[in-house]
This record gives structure tokens, C-alpha cells and sequence, in this order.
């Protein structure tokens, strides 16, 4: 019988109500055992969580793979095709450790946070993510609050004196916004440190455009909030869309003039939105959660992003999303899944010590570290084709919100007839330190600027080291639907009218700066198709 990998929601309610608490209780201990293991354990939560992102291959090598001295940033896919499935193998290998940790509790798996479901007084996140004790065998550390670096962690090898703002020192902890990763801002207590943080997720997942305010809004179908691009995501037609940005942004420029009076969008973006949001991205909105000056979560940038016990839980409801648009578009099957041949982007290999850059990612490549037999010296690792089917990996998943049948329209539903698309071009990551995020507004005839859309960029903090970034250097793409209510709203007659509109800033750590307006001539470039 398969396990069920239950919404955390339920898990903390059933045991807030009495009804359920050995679900929890067992969650706490396989976490809390798993960051007491030696960090040389292969079991440890530090040496899982170090594939992910640091440590860099000089300080956590996999024996028996190639060695690409141009390779730096952990074995984790992004923007690429196997973004969810290297994750989904990622999650099982947590599982399978907090399961042999827990040998007594068969029934033990990842929880995932339900980032969909609606929410009460501000507060999306579960009690358990934001209180920093948990008495339980006689220890209140709860392992889901934050994680104690047994080892220092080091962004730059060459470099070892050069302190970067990623690098973790021994026994530093994990933290979330409005906190800092590297030095914590005091001042606060944890109630207020989770006010602050909830209010800004929820500004995330449900923001929406507003054109006349609070008071008396424009009705525009939501295109910019978090859960929207979520539900938007089960509509992509194929997986290579769905799996990743990259793919996503060329199938829209194949599909210029085409689009069927729909607007997709990929798996990835509200991923990246929800990691921001947590690493300390503010977003303004209803709650209008204020920047914090030096606050720089584990969960905003790459790095260290899997450090954060949070980052499992994300990508337990990204692995959900995952399947519920498997079971909708009949894509359960081994071998179900395939990448579209006409597209480039996201299906080639940057580099890793088993892909070489330039290497065709296809169902059948390697999801490494994660072996499905052999050994570390002869392995064989998990493909996609492998790890399609959950039910053969032992799990199913619990209820959760995108179960249900969605409410009203929302972004991809054919009631909403797409006029336009608005490609903003001319970006690279490279050009910027760490994550960051680019908002697009448009000026109203009364002269103010109201914003429309904004896509979150998830990043690395230090791009400089690694030579294979700088070589492609990595331009960023986004794409805005224009529906006829979003025109008539911004007082644009015709699709041609909608450039001289825009604007397009750059949010990055504690600042945000223009870098185009329609008088501009600088970069970025916006493209009306």
C-alpha cells in the first residue's frame, strides 16, 4: 500500500484538535534525527541538502562522475526539463532517509505545504513553519523552523578569505524574511518575525493588479498572483511547457499569432515566486508588507535554499502541482512523458559531472545524485521514465486544494480572450547579484503608474565565479498577457498602443532601479505580440 504524503495544514490541525497527533510528532523526530546525524553521514540532512545547491563540487564531489572544472551550483535543475523530475527524485531521497530514521512509523511521509489553499487572518503558513520550540522526547528544538549548520559552508574555493554573503559559517542557522541568512536582525520577537513573513506571502500568493484601488477595483481576470499561475500551470498543453521557464518563453515565440486566445504558463514560475517571497522578496499588497533593509533568506537565493527545512515542503506542493497535471492530461505512465523536438531552450545541459555542457536532457538522462541501484562507485541513476509514476515510488498524495475545481476565471480558461503579449527581453542574471525580480507597470492617463505584472527571478548570489555562467551569460525572459479588460483599464485602444505604456524596473536586494521607461532607449527591450 502506497504511503500518503498528507497537506501540512492538516497535519497541524490535526494535531492542534487532539484528533491526529502521532502525524506531526513522527515528522518532528525523522527531522530532528536527520540534522543531529554527522554531517559525513549520507543520511544527514546536510549532506541531502548539499546536493542541491552549496556545497560546490570541490567540497561535496560524487565519486565516479566526471570531473567539468566550469561547473559550479550543485546538481539541482532549473529552467531546464527536468526541473520537475530531478526534484521529485530529490524529494524521495529526503523520504526514504526520514523513513529509515523513523523505522517504527511505516507510514511516515514528506508533508507538503499547501500553497493554494485558502488561508485565514493573514496566515498562510502553518504554526509549525514559524515557532521556534517543539517539546517532544524531552528536546523543544523543532527542525522545521530552521537548521544549525554542523559544517561551514563556502561560496567561493579559491577564495577561501573572500567572505560572501552566502558563505555559512559553522554553526549558523537558516533563516526566512524578514530575518537575514548571515547575521540576524535583532530587535524582534518570533510573533512579530511571523507576522511580517506571513503578510508577505500572502501578498505574493494572492496579489492581483489594481487599477483603481482597494476602494472600488477594476475588474481584470488575475494574471499576477501566485495561486493564479499555479491553477494557470494545469492548463499547459505539454510538459516541456509546463516543466520550466526556459521552454515556456520559446513555445510562446513559436506560437506568436497562434495562441488560441490562451496564455500559459510553467510550473516554475510561481515556484520562484514562493522562494522569494520567503527569502525576503517583498512584495506591496493589500497587507503592503515593507522591505526590511538586510534581510537575505536561505530561501531567496540558490545557494543555500535547501537549507531551509521549508524548501522540502515547497517542493512537496510543486511535486503535487506536478502530479495533478499528470493525472488531468493522462501523463501517469512510464514513458508517458516526452520533450516537444522543436524547442531549444531548457532542454540542454549547462554542465554537471555526468551531463557535459551541450548534452540533450531527455527523459532517459540521469537524474544524479539520486541512484536507483549500484553503488556510488558504479552507479545507476534515477531518469525520468523511472520516477513518472509515483504510485511505483510508494507514494500518493493526500487531499489537497487543487483538487477541488477551480472558482471563477482564471488565467488560461478560454473565457478570457487573449489579445496581446508583451515580451520584455535584454536581462541577464549575470548583470545582477543574487535573485532579484522584474516588475512591469503601465501609466495611466492620469499620469499614475500602476503595476501589471511581476516575474521572480531565482538566482545565485555570486555569479562571477562560476565560468560557465559568465560564458552564456544568462538572459531572462518575460512574458504579459494583455486580455481586452487589461487594455481598456491602461487606456490602450490597440495592441500597438500598449508599448509606450510600460515601464520595467529590477527588484533586487534592497533596491529597485529603473531600467526602462517608453521614453528609454536603454535595455531591457519590450517586444508587443
Amino acid at each position: 500500500m502506497s504511503r500518503v504524503r498528507p497537506s501540512l495544514q492538516d497535519v497541524c490541525n490535526q494535531y492542534t484538535s487532539g484528533e491526529n497527533r502521532t502525524t506531526l510528532e513522527n515528522i518532528i523526530r525523522a527531522f530532528r534525527r536527520l540534522q543531529q546525524l554527522d554531517p559525513n553521514n549520507e543520511d544527514s540532512f546536510f549532506t541531502i541538502a548539499g546536493y542541491h545547491g552549496e556545497p560546490w563540487m570541490k567540497e561535496n564531489p560524487y565519486p565516479g562522475g566526471s570531473t567539468y572544472d566550469d561547473w559550479r551550483g550543485g546538481y539541482c535543475q532549473h529552467q531546464t526539463v527536468l526541473f520537475p523530475t530531478w526534484h521529485r527524485a530529490y524529494l524521495l531521497r529526503l523520504e526514504d532517509a526520514m523513513r529509515r530514521a523513523v523505522p517504527d512509523a511505516p507510514g511516515l511521509a514528506l508533508p507538503f505545504l499547501d500553497e493554494c489553499r485558502p488561508f485565514d487572518q493573514n496566515t498562510p503558513l502553518p504554526w509549525i513553519l514559524t515557532t521556534p520550540t517543539f517539546d517532544l522526547d524531552g528536546d523543544n528544538t523543532n527542525p522545521l523552523y530552521s537548521y544549525k549548520f554542523q559544517k561551514g559552508v563556502a561560496d567561493n574555493h579559491e577564495k577561501p578569505s573572500d567572505a560572501q554573503r552566502y558563505s555559512k559559517s559553522t554553526g549558523s542557522k537558516t533563516a526566512r524574511y524578514p530575518l537575514a541568512g548571515v547575521n540576524d536582525l535583532n530587535g524582534e520577537d518570533p510573533a512579530s518575525h511571523a507576522s511580517i513573513l506571513n503578510g508577505n506571502i500572502a501578498a505574493w500568493l494572492n496579489g492581483k493588479i489594481q487599477i483603481d484601488g482597494k476602494a472600488s477595483p477594476t475588474s481584470i481576470p488575475d494574471t499576477v498572483s501566485v495561486v493564479a499561475r499555479y491553477k494557470a500551470s494545469l492548463d499547459a498543453p505539454n510538459y516541456t511547457l509546463f516543466s520550466n521557464k526556459a521552454s515556456r518563453g520559446e513555445w510562446l515565440q513559436h506560437m506568436r499569432g497562434s495562441l488560441e486566445n490562451k496564455f500559459h504558463t510553467s510550473l516554475e514560475d510561481p515556484h520562484n515566486a514562493v522562494h522569494l517571497a520567503i527569502g525576503g522578496f517583498y512584495q506591496d499588497g493589500e497587507e503592503n508588507a515593507k522591505p526590511v533593509e538586510g534581510a537575505h533568506g536561505d530561501m531567496g537565493e540558490n545557494e543555500t535554499a535547501s537549507f531551509d527545512p521549508i524548501f522540502f515542503l515547497h517542493h512537496a506542493f510543486i511535486d503535487y502541482v506536478f502530479w495533478t497535471w499528470q493525472v488531468k492530461h493522462g501523463l501517469t505512465n512510464p514513458g508517458s512523458l516526452s520533450v516537444e523536438p522543436n524547442i531549444t531552450a531548457g532542454t540542454l545541459s549547462a554542465g554537471s559531472p555526468v551531463l557535459p555542457p551541450g548534452s540533450k536532457l531527455e527523459m532517459s538522462s540521469p537524474l544524479a545524485p539520486f541512484l536507483k541501484s549500484g553503488s556510488v562507485s558504479d552507479p545507476v541513476f534515477y531518469t525520468s521514465d523511472d520516477i513518472t509514476d509515483i504510485s511505483q515510488l510508494g507514494y500518493m498524495y493526500g487531499e489537497g486544494s487543487l483538487d477541488l475545481p477551480t472558482s471563477g476565471p482564471v488565467l488560461g480558461d478560454s473565457e478570457l480572450p487573449l489579445v496581446a503579449v508583451a515580451r520584455v527581453s535584454g536581462i541577464s542574471t549575470t548583470d545582477h547579484e543574487g535573485s532579484f525580480v522584474i516588475r512591469t507597470s503601465a501609466k495611466l492617463a492620469d499620469g499614475r503608474e500602476v503595476e501589471i505584472d511581476r516575474d521572480a527571478i531565482l538566482s545565485r548570489w555570486v555569479l562571477a565565479n562560476c565560468k560557465n555562467c559568465q560564458k552564456n551569460k544568462l538572459e531572462t525572459y518575460t512574458y504579459i498577457p494583455f486580455g481586452e479588460d487589461l487594455m481598456r483599464a491602461i487606456g490602450a485602444e490597440r495592441k500597438e498602443d500598449i508599448h509606450s505604456k510600460l515601464s520595467v524596473s529590477v527588484q533586487t536586494r534592497g533596491r529597485v532601479s529603473t531600467v526602462k521607461d517608453s521614453f528609454g532607449a536603454v535595455q531591457p527591450l519590450i517586444e508587443i505580440f
